[in-house]
């Protein structure tokens, strides 16, 4: 198969621009930016950097003019829409070429497509929010330098909002600290008083993502208990299945919660995964009265253990290993779980948005 050098961002198709072609090859070009990108595939992030500097290497069907109006660029002119709204018809300007000097044509503007729907970020606006208060490690993983952390919002040194960081792969982090022992016995008040703050912040968000410490703290259940979705990862040793039957356990038992979504890691093969996860439902079946939904498995990769050492998601380092692409599986279902349509009765993380939710939903049809 043809390899092709261009990509899709959401609509738009890019290829080299075709002003290079008359360039001799060679020499260097100095750019001052703000931070190295994580990657140069645009379709594998939608961080700034990412865009401000493959901008000036790929071009797209569409572009913006002086006055920042939608303008052809690949493209011969706007899309045909439909009565219906549901089909664009694009019409291709001609005689535009590759890097290796074949024409542009209707099948790679698919192909693109094809690939963006494959890689790309749903387009979603998400926060991580490190829940081991005690050992935090995320501002780790993602090469990041917090100058104040969740310790610092419950001394009264700073409100949550001076917290939040930019991840340069486009969403936000809240930072916990690492070492102070005080984070990891907070009491019951305290949690209930930092889940309600995350309901002043004034940052749009679609989706927040509560990573939390292993075991069954008291910081464990109370995040699990406010988050309106509870993913519970196992992988095929004694210690992570009992743990996980633990704390199960004790959330349905003691919290109400009923429904835990399933996700098996470091599977050694295509559908261990799932069996795994099959005998341990057949296991909680029996003693509790809960639902477990399966929701995939990870693969065990080497780009994944490659990424965390060079402090780089797999998603954006190698965004098609095994792993990645996995990954990028979950994210699509998680996207399609249930909205919560109002409050439980229980201290949730942002119930004054679902309260104030409107009744109406919208569905994008695909």
């Amino acid at each position: 198969m043809k390899t092709l050098v261009a990509f899709l961002l959401g609509t738009a198709l890019v290829a080299l621009p075709t002003t290079l072609m008359a360039q001799e090859k060679g020499g260097v070009i100095n750019v001052a930016t703000i931070g190295e990108p994580p990657t140069l595939d645009p379709m594998s992030s939608t961080a700034d950097l990412v865009g401000i500097v493959t901008q000036h290497i790929f071009e797209t069907l569409y572009t913006f003019d002086k006055k920042w109006n939608v303008t052809p660029l690949l493209a011969e002119s706007l899309p045909e829409i439909s009565a219906d709204g549901k089909t664009y018809t694009i019409k291709l300007r001609t005689g535009i070429k590759f890097h290796d000097n074949t024409d542009m044509t209707s099948d790679d503007v698919v192909a693109s497509l094809n690939r963006w729907t494959k890689i790309a970020s749903r387009g979603k606006q998400v926060m991580l929010l490190e829940g081991d208060l005690g050992l935090a490690n995320v501002d780790v993983f993602l090469g990041l330098t917090p100058r104040l952390t969740l310790a610092d919002v419950l001394a009264g040194n700073c409100s949550l909002e001076e917290v939040v960081l930019d991840a340069l792969q486009g969403f936000k982090v809240v930072p916990a600290a690492s070492g102070i022992a005080q984070l990891a016995e907070l009491d019951t008040l305290t949690h209930l008083g930092l889940v309600r703050a995350f309901g002043d912040l004034t940052t749009k968000l679609d989706v927040m993502v509560v990573d939390t410490a292993p075991g069954i703290a008291g910081s464990v259940l109370q995040f699990s208990q406010a988050a309106q979705q509870v993913l519970v990862v196992i992988c095929d040793e004694p210690a992570s299945l009992t743990d996980a039957y633990a704390l199960i356990k004790i959330l349905s038992r003691d919290h109400g919660v009923k429904q835990f979504r399933v996700l098996a890691n470091q599977s050694r093969g295509r559908g261990l995964g799932q069996a795994l996860v099959q005998r341990f439902e057949r296991v909680a079946s029996r003693f509790l009265s809960v639902e477990l939904d399966y929701v995939g498995e990870i693969p065990e990769d080497p780009f994944l253990r490659r990424a965390i050492r060079e402090q780089r998601p797999v998603v954006t380092a190698y965004p098609s290993c095994p792993a990645a692409m996995a990954l990028k599986t979950l994210a699509l279902r998680a996207d399609m779980w249930p909205i919560a349509e109002g409050p439980r009765g229980n201290v949730e993380f942002f119930v004054e948005r679902l309260i104030r939710r409107p009744s109406v939903r919208l569905e994008v049809v695909r």
